[in-house]
């Protein structure tokens, strides 16, 4: 059977480390992490390759909270956090990693430079952060230019892009499809680090810039995942 182009997803630790249950900020919602790995073993099977970014999740959010409560009047710098935050999507990659490895489908390693060239036969490439200043999101797009991939799934925890926050406002529209500008628009063109927004806006413009396509969605719903890789309508945002 031949070989498909890889996929990238771009996998939110908000879906695998969702946090808090009972109070517990490290929270690792297994079924999540059980029936992803089922589904990629489901797709390997078919030809289907991968690479697979994971973020930081409550994990992340904890320990940055943690510091800035320690900082006092000077606070940390963002670099400083971000190399924590660097170190828990490690760990969260290889939360995913060691199943996939044991079912033979990753390759040899977590993967942080989203710019190296893999050579391998194994049909998962899994990746975390990479370095401060570059969100998962541009890790996404980096890895989708480096494998040439058309594609980024974005399996976060919303359903779609929304014209406005829906936490702030209620009458708030779901958007199923829209252009990189439409995004830009509501986003601003600036990265703030630990900003809350659907996309990177500066991975945006990137992925704008070399024609690729992004689908959000929610990462948790596993059917509808499997949709959107497969082709067939799937319940989410396509931008560009």
């Amino acid at each position: 059977m031949p070989n498909k182009p890889r996929i990238v997803v771009s996998l939110g630790g908000s879906i695998l480390i969702p946090g808090p249950k009972n109070e517990d900020a490290s929270y690792i919602d297994q079924r999540t992490f059980s029936s992803l790995t089922l589904l990629l073993n489901e797709l390997t099977c078919t030809g289907h390759r991968f690479v697979i970014t994971v973020g930081g999740g409550k994990i992340n959010s904890h320990y940055v909270e943690t510091l800035k409560q320690m900082s006092g009047v000077t606070p940390f710098s963002n670099r400083s956090l971000d190399l924590l935050g660097i170190s828990a999507t490690k760990f969260n990659a290889t939360l995913l990693w060691v199943p996939l490895d044991r079912a033979g489908l990753a390759y040899g390693r977590v993967v942080e430079n989203p710019t190296r060239r893999i050579r391998t036969k194994k049909p998962v490439i899994v990746g975390c952060g990479w370095k401060p200043g570059c969100s998962t999101d541009m890790d996404a797009v980096l890895w989708a230019i480096n494998v040439g991939a058309k594609v980024v799934i974005n399996a976060s925890n919303i359903h779609y892009v929304y014209d406005r926050d829906p936490n702030k406002f209620h009458d708030a529209q779901p958007i199923e499809t829209m252009s990189w500008d439409k995004l830009l628009t509501i986003t601003g063109r600036k990265w703030i680090p630990r900003m809350n927004a659907p996309f990177d806006p500066i991975a945006a413009q990137l992925a704008q810039k070399h024609g690729l396509r992004v689908f959000v969605l929610d990462g948790r719903d596993i059917p509808n995942l499997r949709a959107a890789i497969t082709g067939e309508k799937f319940i989410g945002t396509t931008i560009g």
